[in-house]
């Protein structure tokens, strides 16, 4: 299945990833897998995939394995579109927050994490995105 709109939890995960953009000063959130599979953001931009692999590229794939093995992110990084903050959740996922510069860590921090029970619940609720998916939702129901 395709994600999108019109899969109500896709749905219902846009909407809270753009609460938590706008409580956090970001101007763009999504969740990514450390597959790197983009599942979600909180709007529609135009390079939205460069975005997201070029945050993959240089904070997550990095680190893979030891996400695999149970480590996790929480951390800001520069990107090429400015700053951004990571955190890992689910074992298999990242919440990307990217902002145009540094601002009050606590209140992203406080942000995220007043979020993330509803973004990882929704997250995991997703369909596969295909019926032999091998990424992301499909992979923690197999």
């Amino acid at each position: 299945m395709a994600l999108g709109p019109h899969v109500p939890e896709w749905q219902a995960l846009r909407e809270e990833l753009a609460r938590l953009a706008n409580a956090s000063g970001a101007w763009l959130c999504a969740v990514l897998s450390i597959g790197n599979v983009l599942w979600c953001s909180s709007h529609v931009v135009e390079d939205i995939d460069e975005l997201a692999r070029d945050v993959y590229a240089t904070h997550v794939a990095p680190i893979r394995t030891s996400l695999l093995r149970g480590a996790e992110i929480d951390h800001f990084g520069l990107t090429s579109e400015g700053v951004c903050y990571l955190r890992s959740f689910a074992g298999i996922y990242v919440l990307v927050l990217w902002r145009e510069g540094y601002a009050d860590a606590r209140r992203v921090r406080r942000s995220v994490l007043a979020a993330l029970p509803r973004v990882e619940g929704l997250t995991l609720s997703l369909p596969p995105p295909s019926p032999d998916s091998a990424e992301g939702a499909g992979k923690q129901r197999a």
